[in-house]
């Protein structure tokens, strides 16, 4: 009887962790280069900062600016 609960509470155990690992494994084996949210959504593409009427020094910084929505924005 303690043996089956034993096996039980390990393969409970062990479900749960290849259940929790199995998104990482996945997107490991899937050689995608898009950021993947938690939610298996795929992030949208980085936007650039517009330039338009700015100097040549805040178009330098802006450059070097990404503007990238957070999860929260997601839909």
């Amino acid at each position: 009887m303690l043996e089956i609960r034993l096996h039980t509470l390990l393969l409970i155990l062990a479900g749960s962790i290849g259940l929790i690992a199995l998104p990482f494994v996945v997107r490991s084996f899937s050689g995608s280069a898009l950021p993947v949210h938690a939610a298996g959504q795929v992030l949208p593409t980085p936007t650039p900062v517009p330039t338009q009427g700015l100097s040549e020094r805040a178009r330098e910084l802006a450059a070097s600016l990404v503007l990238t929505p957070t999860p929260d924005a997601l839909p």
